[in-house]
């Protein structure tokens, strides 16, 4: 359990900190709005480095079980504990942050998701239709239960696919 709590603690303050370099270096002028599509690069660059700390994390433990044998349960396991831990840290995280540092984040997040629609050429009756859809979807992420569990979705299933390939790659006989 202290190898998931160390890496764990390790690949979700990684993630966390992509808020803020994403403040720090794509923070917009006063009355625009923030890039969504750099932000959204430098959550899935974090995401990989987070997998790569579930990697780090269970190659660490196998090796320090020696020359015994590690099966890919034991490995699927540890990983999978990495990625829960990692989880937990970040939906915290986003939790604190998000009303603290970033309370308009759904107001841009919906400007840019309607400008997107209209530069793809939807008609106004088909963007009165994802803006009332965007609308319900801003209100249910009103609720910090339905946000927390989203929030966790967002790298669960992510790191889910990290210990399984980790758990294959370095499982020993």
């Amino acid at each position: 359990m202290k190898h998931a709590l160390k890496f764990g603690a390790i690949a979700g303050l990684v993630m966390v900190s992509s808020w803020w370099i994403g403040q720090l270096f794509f923070a917009p002028e006063a009355g625009e709005s923030i890039d969504m599509s750099k932000t959204e690069v430098l959550g899935y660059i974090t995401m990989f480095l987070a997998l790569i700390a579930v990697f780090v994390g269970v190659k660490d433990a196998r090796d320090k079980a020696g020359d015994d044998a590690y099966s890919f349960g034991t490995a699927f396991k540890l990983g999978l504990n990495i990625v829960f831990v990692a989880s937990l840290i970040y939906v915290i995280g986003w939790m604190i942050y998000y009303p603290n540092f970033m309370p308009d984040f759904m107001d841009q997040y919906t400007a840019a998701q309607m400008q997107s629609h209209q530069e793809a050429g939807l008609s106004e009756a088909e963007i009165m239709v994802k803006q009332e859809e965007m609308d319900a979807w801003v209100e249910m992420y009103e609720n910090p239960f339905i946000m927390a569990g989203l929030t966790f979705m967002e790298f669960f299933p992510i790191g889910l696919i990290g210990a399984l390939l980790s758990a294959a790659i370095l499982r020993r006989k």
